[in-house]
C-alpha cells in the first residue's frame, strides 16, 4: 500500500476560538512538561496531556504524555472535564482515541526533522492534529512539503515520514495531538482529500 502524505480532512469541527483561548489561558504554565527528546528541538517544547494509559493516570505528567507506545486501556486526564471547548472537538471526531495531548512550540522554537516510526494510517495508529493557536509565522514541513495548517483545521499526519516545526513568530503555537486507532470513518475522510 502507498503510503500516505500528510492531509487536511474535509470535517468541521466545533471551533470556538474565544472559549478555546481561555481554557488555554487557565492551564498553569508550571503543569506543562518539557519535551523529554531534547535532541529533537531548539528552543522550549512543551507538552501537556490529556488522556493516557490507566496505569499512568495517577503518575507525573512526564510519563502521562510519553509512556504512549504500548497498552490497551486509556482514559481521560480530569483536567479534561475543565476543558470544555476542547472536549467538544475531541467528541467531534468519531474515532478511538489513545493518546491525546496539547503540544506547545514557544517563540523562536524549532521542532528539528524527525520521524515516529510506524505512526501512520498504514499501521493502523493514525495521528492528527488540531491547531488551537497559531499564526502565519509558524511552518509545518511534512515530507518536504509546507502544511497550510490554520486554527480549528483538522489534519492527519502521517508521522512516519519525516517532519519539522519553526515558530518564527511572537505567539506560541499549540496543537491539539490525537493518537487514535485507523476506522473506517478516518480511512474514508481521508479518501476524500
Amino acid at each position: 500500500m502507498q503510503h500516505l502524505s500528510s492531509l487536511r480532512l474535509k470535517h468541521v469541527l466545533p471551533f470556538f476560538e474565544n472559549q478555546i483561548q481561555a481554557e488555554l489561558s487557565s492551564i498553569d504554565s508550571a503543569q506543562w512538561v518539557d519535551h523529554v527528546n531534547t535532541n529533537t528541538y531548539e528552543g522550549s517544547w512543551r507538552v501537556f496531556p490529556l488522556r493516557t494509559l490507566r496505569e499512568n493516570k495517577e503518575a507525573h505528567p512526564i510519563i502521562q504524555s510519553f509512556q504512549i507506545e504500548t497498552g490497551r486501556h486509556w482514559v481521560d486526564l480530569p483536567v479534561l472535564g475543565s476543558l470544555l471547548s476542547i472536549q467538544a472537538i475531541i467528541k467531534s471526531i468519531p474515532v478511538c482515541f489513545y493518546s491525546i495531548r496539547l503540544m506547545l512550540l514557544q517563540p523562536q522554537g524549532f521542532i528539528n526533522e524527525h520521524r515516529d516510526r510506524g505512526l501512520n494510517l498504514e499501521n493502523g495508529c493514525a495521528r492528527l492534529h488540531v491547531p488551537l493557536q497559531t499564526h502565519n509565522e509558524v511552518s509545518f514541513i511534512s515530507n518536504g512539503v509546507e502544511l497550510p495548517m490554520e486554527a480549528g483545521d483538522l489534519w492527519y499526519i502521517n508521522a512516519d515520514q519525516p517532519h519539522s516545526v519553526e515558530n518564527k513568530g511572537s505567539i506560541s503555537r499549540i496543537n491539539l495531538v490525537l493518537d487514535c486507532e485507523v476506522n473506517d470513518w478516518l480511512t474514508k475522510k481521508v479518501s476524500l482529500c
